[in-house]
């Protein structure tokens, strides 16, 4: 494997180039948005991640949601999650992203639709966050975690910037589940910076915080990532419910389950 300044800058490279292009973003409207994106995989949602996202925005709204709060959104790409937050009621938004294309595409959306004053994107490094201590309630991310946990400091970081009390929630698939850790074998060193997490692991590097939680969504359903397709046919549509309500039953029965979940919700708190 490379070293990680290598490997940061072929990370860098490949998002500044997949977020290339000077074509305006569409103007994001938060219930379209909630259809497209937070979905169940086998109705309107068009990502074989919907239902992990969908069951993540409902955990973390369990945990006070983030209506209120300044906000860091972790990895914020081109915006899009930033932008739904603030318009689904987060006081303020500020968001991160190693690639600046994204950035740069993202706010000129976020200044067309007059939210300048409460969403603001940065180019920034998760090891050096540009952010001052203790400046906000709350960080999301999707995604995320598995790209960057490569990296020294993040987890001080991201202890650093929230306040007392404060929480992180992050989306993550775990290769605990054996389906994933064969999937992260297959894939191999990928250009993007995917590398596999697991539950120790995160467990281990978030130690300062007063408490990790880690609990499970997925186990027969992982199967969504090798069934999905955009308008899925009649057959997958059956198979995408069934894998999803098996899971419901399996994790009612045996909440043990959960550990070996294929994605999962990282909760981080910051002591008082």
């Amino acid at each position: 494997m490379a070293d990680l300044d290598t490997i940061k800058q072929r990370e860098k490279a490949y998002h500044e180039r997949v977020r290339s292009g000077d074509r305006a973003f569409p103007r994001l409207d938060a219930n379209t948005h909630q259809r497209d994106w937070l979905a169940p995989t086998w109705t309107t949602g068009i990502d074989r991640y919907n239902d992990a996202r969908r069951e993540f925005h409902d955990f973390v709204a369990t945990r006070g949601g983030w209506t209120g709060k300044r906000v860091l959104d972790y990895g914020c790409g081109n915006g899009t999650w930033a932008l739904y937050l603030r318009l689904t009621g987060a006081a303020h938004v500020i968001g991160v992203d190693l690639a600046e294309n994204g950035v740069r595409r993202g706010m000129q959306r976020v200044r067309a639709q007059g939210e300048a004053d409460a969403v603001q994107l940065v180019c920034g490094d998760a090891t050096r966050l540009p952010l001052a201590d203790a400046s906000v309630a709350m960080v999301v991310g999707h995604g995320v975690l598995h790209h960057i946990i490569k990296y020294p400091g993040i987890f001080p970081e991201l202890h650093r910037v929230l306040r007392p009390g404060g929480r992180g929630f992050f989306l993550e698939n775990l290769a605990d589940n054996p389906l994933f850790r064969l999937w992260w074998w297959w894939k191999g060193e990928v250009e993007e910076g995917d590398v596999p997490i697991f539950r120790r692991e995160v467990q281990h590097l978030a130690r300062d915080f007063a408490r990790v939680g880690i609990t499970g969504t997925d186990f027969f359903h992982s199967a969504a990532t090798f069934v999905f397709r955009p308008q899925p046919a009649a057959w997958r549509r059956t198979v995408l419910r069934a894998t999803h309500a098996a899971d419901r039953a399996l994790f009612r029965v045996l909440p043990l389950a959960r550990r070996w979940g294929s994605f999962s919700f990282i909760e981080l708190e910051k002591g008082a």
